[in-house]
């Protein structure tokens, strides 16, 4: 686990036994940011039918198509699974498309370890490890 990450279960003791349960807490913060998102998206989508031009919305729509692009084709399949070899024309392309998602910065090596370390402790992505 990274230094910086926090721990959002904690385990609780059980009587003996080998699997250990945990107590889930929500992390505000994360609700907030979320919630908050999510309506930031509701009311620009709202603007783009009432107040922006069709020139606007086709560039957004377009926008998030390729950002969609840059993580899925990018980080996903050619980076953290490694489904396929490209060339560095293409390498720089996806690269700057998944920079327009403004995603977090690891999230290819944290997919890698999810990817490799299924069904295990030290996966950060495996809710009941």
């Amino acid at each position: 686990m990274a230094p910086n990450s926090k721990i959002v279960e904690e385990p609780v003791h059980s009587n003996g036994s080998e699997k250990q349960e945990y107590k889930t807490q929500i992390v505000w913060r994360n609700v907030i940011l979320f919630a908050y998102l999510h309506l930031a998206g509701l009311y620009g989508f709202y603007l783009a039918f009432t107040s922006a031009s069709w020139k606007t919305t086709v560039f957004g729509v377009t926008f998030g198509y390729l950002a969609a692009l840059g993580v899925t084709a990018g980080a996903h399949r050619l980076w953290s699974h490694r489904s396929y070899k490209a060339r560095w024309p293409l390498r720089v392309f996806l690269c700057i498309l998944n920079t327009i998602a403004a995603q977090k910065q690891n999230f290819s090596r944290t997919f890698c370890i999810h990817s490799s370390e299924k069904r295990d402790h030290m996966n950060p992505m495996e809710i009941n490890a």
